[in-house]
């Protein structure tokens, strides 16, 4: 198999299978051959990011009312979890807006 054989849209999509299927999450899928769009791919992850801000507040309470379930460690962590995805978020849609910046300002 030589290299121009290789297609990246499909091992995006079997790595990105794979992740879900180790979360064990339902598998869906993500190849961009299926038709899925960009939009789509940013309102994923624009929800992914909004439940795991949901995620951390909730812990957050849960500690507050002094839950025996909930430990400090695991609030700490999924606070970690959701500032370190907001801001990977916040990152590529830092990257889009300078892109998109750029080819407006090409001229034709």
């Amino acid at each position: 198999m030589s290299i121009a054989q290789i297609n990246p849209a499909y091992l995006l999509a079997q790595k990105n299978d794979l992740i879900q299927e180790a979360k064990g999450q339902d598998l869906k899928l993500t190849s961009p051959v299926l038709g899925e769009s960009f939009k789509g791919y940013l309102n994923d992850a624009v929800k992914a990011v909004n439940t795991q801000q949901i995620d951390s507040q909730k812990l957050k309470v849960a500690y507050a009312e002094a839950d025996p379930n909930v430990s400090l460690s695991n609030v700490m962590i999924q606070m970690q979890k959701a500032q370190v995805s907001l801001t990977a978020l916040v990152t590529v849609r830092n990257k889009v807006v300078d892109g998109y910046k750029t080819l407006m300002n090409m001229s034709v």
